[in-house]
């Protein structure tokens, strides 16, 4: 027996000779080979003429469920320290109630898990959730599958954001469906940059075709005019090139910008 168990053994032992029942009394024994393994003990005290004559008890090995308990709680922890948000929906109710949420969660979307627990997922859509984005989730789980949307959902203080949303369906051990799993990722900044980029290439795409065009046209006329054209020519040439010049130097300080990293909690919110 370990030192902390014979406290409480003696302990037990001495509420046992004051008549006391003991029940799940949990204590520690190191077995031969040096593992320690877990008894949960109830003791009941005989007694003859109000005076305790002996004890009878029985004990029953619980390491295991101990160190499935201890499992547990290791992955509760890890669940509710993620950064990204994890929700549990319990698919056995019609309402299809959130039943936990982790922190992350709750920074992701502004909501404690106070406020949201036994409401739906559906409190996070706004005008601007995206109808197509919503029937994709109908389906997955109509079907009991997977799923993997990005869609605009809304803070608790209305800001909107780009949420990236997994779930992942839960069975028994009959194979019935009983909860779905959810992780939500906000990935607004990503969005944000991913249209930036979009931008930018569209109005490179427009003026550098618009210049060449110029430029070519230009070129004929030196080609075939005469020197005053040709210095005419020239000089558009050289304006055009100047502008392609800034272009070029915009374009960088657009790429420098949109691969500079967010400012936590104060980065540019996109509008919907």
């Amino acid at each position: 027996m370990t030192g902390p168990a014979a406290s409480v053994a003696l302990s037990a032992y001495a509420d046992l000779l004051d008549g006391v029942d003991r029940r799940r009394v949990e204590l520690d024994f190191v077995d031969h080979d040096g593992d320690v393994v877990v008894l949960e003990v109830n003791a009941t005290p005989i007694t003859e003429g109000g005076e305790v004559v002996g004890i009878q008890g029985v004990g029953r090995d619980i390491t295991d469920r101990k160190e499935r308990e201890r499992e547990l709680r290791i992955k509760d922890r890890a669940m509710n320290e993620a950064v990204v948000g994890i929700s549990i929906a319990d698919m056995a109710q019609p309402a299809q109630p959130l039943v936990y949420v982790n922190k992350g969660f709750e920074r992701v979307t502004g909501y404690d898990a106070e406020t949201v627990l036994g409401r739906n997922c559906r409190m996070l859509q706004g005008p601007a959730t995206d109808p197509a984005a919503v029937e994709q989730f109908r389906a997955a789980i109509d079907a009991e599958a997977a799923a993997t949307v990005e869609l605009v959902n809304y803070r608790r203080d209305g800001t909107p954001f780009w949420n990236r949303v997994q779930i992942n369906p839960v069975f028994d051990e009959a194979g019935d469906l009983t909860h779905y799993l959810g992780f939500q990722s906000d990935v607004t900044e990503r969005r944000r940059t991913e249209k930036l980029i979009e931008l930018l290439n569209r109005v490179l795409r427009h003026n550098l075709r618009n210049d060449m065009n110029a430029i070519r046209g230009w070129a004929t006329a030196i080609r075939d005019g005469d020197a005053d054209g040709a210095r005419d020519a020239g000089a558009r040439i050289e304006r055009i090139s100047r502008e392609l010049s800034d272009l070029s130097e915009h374009a960088r300080e657009l790429e420098r910008y949109v691969r500079h990293p967010a400012i936590p909690n104060g980065s540019p919110r996109e509008r919907w």
